[in-house]
Formats: C-alpha cells, structure tokens, sequence
C-alpha cells in the first residue's frame, strides 16, 4: 500500500527542532546546517499547509498543529531505532541449536564446548540432549551429532569420531590381587554389562581369541553412564566405548588394563539436511568440533 508520507528528512528536521525548540540544536543533532534545517522545515509546512512553528526573536514556538504533529512523529522515530536496535543484537548474537544424545553431550561435548564459547562470544548456544532417536529433524534444529553406522540417507554430514570398544576399570581393582595381564584374566573379575550392548562382551573376547569365554555373568545396567560409574566404583570391568569414557581415562577415573581393542559398527556422525543451507554459524560449530574430534587420542588412535 502506498503510504503518503513527507519526505524523511523533513521529518527528522521538524522532530528534532521542535524537541528543541531551536534550529541551530537540531543541525548540531543531524549534523547539517542552520539553513538546511530551515529549508527542509519550509518545505514540510508548504506540503501538509499548515504553519508548524511561530518564529520569534528569541526562539521557536510550536503552533497548535505542530503540538498536534510531534508526539506521533517521536514515537515513529522511537519505534524504527527500537527495531533497528533489535535487529543489529540479533545480528550480533547468533543462536546455535545442537541435539544429541545425553551421553556424548555429558561425556565429550559438554567438556571442550568452553573453548568455543572463549573463541565465539557471540554464539549462543541450545543444547538439547535426547536419547531416543528422533525420526525427523525439526525447523529448529541446526545441527544433529548421533551414533550411527553411517550418515543418514536424506542428510549430509562427517563422521567426526570413531567408536572402540575396550575394557575399562578402576585403577584400584588392578590391585585387588587379580591381576589383568591378558584377555583370560579378565574372567577372574565381576563383568558389568550394558544392556542396549548385550552382545559387546562376546564380540570383544572372540575378537581376542577366546570365542568360548563364559561372559554372560555379571551387573547389567540399561545406560552406559551407569555401567561406567559402576566401574569407577570398583563393582568390575566394564567395556567401555569411546568417545564416551575418554574424559573418566583422561581424568584417571578409569584406566585400561589391555591394548586390545574391538573397533566399533559405527560412529558419531554430525549431520544436518541436505536442502537446508547451513548458516555461518553452523559453519563455524562444524569446524571447530571437526578440530576438536581430531585432537582426542582414543578415538583416533
């Protein structure tokens, strides 16, 4: 719709000499001259017909119709620089949202995401960490890290790190009197076993040679995390998977007694859709975790 609205600059001229009262302010404001702020207000009176201003020896006076003008005119003026205002800090403070599963967002991500908030000031971060599955990716989501076997058909992404599979245990249980030298000994000891992986024990020992192990025994908990504390606590040996134990090694919460390690089916992919353009923050979280998967030993190694 066609607005008839005087020229903007008439505007800003008129408003700012009438909150002054002065001419000679309202150039110092616009950063004009005296004679162009006079000139622009002579053109806006001579286009609505009307007299805004009585001009006195000693100042400015507003007529009845510039009273009647200037308050809708200042609120305008005040709503398009609060408008501007929000779009420059939107502009200036970015909003990533990650989903992922509550185990790599405690285990891994959680722990290095402080060099990306001291590298990126201006990002603000939404972490949503779900365990089940999700069958679609919402509008709201920027960016999806999840175990996978490979990247979803639909989606482009990286495989930013690599799964292993290897026994893990307090540092204290290796002095318990049992020693772990070799995959046998590892019998000698309570198993602890997760139970969305109630094959893992299996699979590690016939990749170690020893397809007859009886490892069916044992603690059996439905989360890794709980699996991993109970191994921290000195109940028994526990595989471990990394990337989600490699903080509790690091940290000497856990240690691993045997080198032998079971590569895992998958990995933790980062993915978002293919018909979606990726904003530049995005880019910028995919650069800097690819940089960080990089870094981390155990899942590299």
């Amino acid at each position: 719709m066609l607005r008839k609205i005087p020229p903007l600059n008439a505007l800003k001229a008129f408003e700012a000499a009438a909150r002054h009262c002065s001419f000679v302010r309202a150039a110092e404001e616009l950063n004009v001259t005296q004679a162009a702020v006079s000139q622009q207000i002579k053109q806006l009176e001579a286009r609505l017909g009307v007299e805004l201003f009585q001009r006195k020896p000693r100042g400015l006076i507003l007529t009845d119709a510039g009273q009647h003008y200037l308050p809708g005119l200042t609120q305008a003026f005040e709503m398009i620089a609060a408008s501007t205002a929000s779009l420059e800090q939107d502009r200036e403070y970015q909003l990533l949202t990650i989903r992922t599963s509550s185990s790599f967002a405690s285990q891994w991500l959680v722990p290095v995401m402080t060099d990306f908030f001291q590298r990126y000031p201006h990002i603000d971060l939404r972490l949503s960490a779900q365990d089940d599955d999700p069958r679609f990716f919402s509008e709201d989501i920027d960016l999806e890290i999840r175990h996978k076997h490979r990247c979803p058909e639909g989606m482009d992404g990286i495989l930013l790190l690599k799964e292993k599979i290897m026994p893990v245990c307090s540092p204290r249980l290796l002095h318990s009197g049992k020693p772990i030298r070799q995959p046998e000994d590892l019998l000698q000891h309570r198993l602890l076993h997760i139970n969305y992986y109630p094959e893992d024990w299996s699979a590690w020992f016939r990749s170690a040679g020893l397809p007859d192990a009886d490892c069916h025994r044992g603690f059996r908990y439905d989360q890794s995390v709980l699996t991993m504390q109970a191994a921290i606590s000195g109940q028994g040996v526990a595989l471990g998977r990394s990337p989600i134990v490699n903080n509790m090694i690091m940290n000497g919460q856990l240690v691993v007694p045997l080198e032998h390690q079971l590569l895992g089916e998958g990995g933790y992919w980062l993915y978002y859709p293919i018909n979606r353009p990726l904003s530049d923050t995005a880019c910028l979280f995919i650069d800097w975790v690819r940089q960080q998967s990089q870094q981390d030993h155990w899942s590299q190694s």
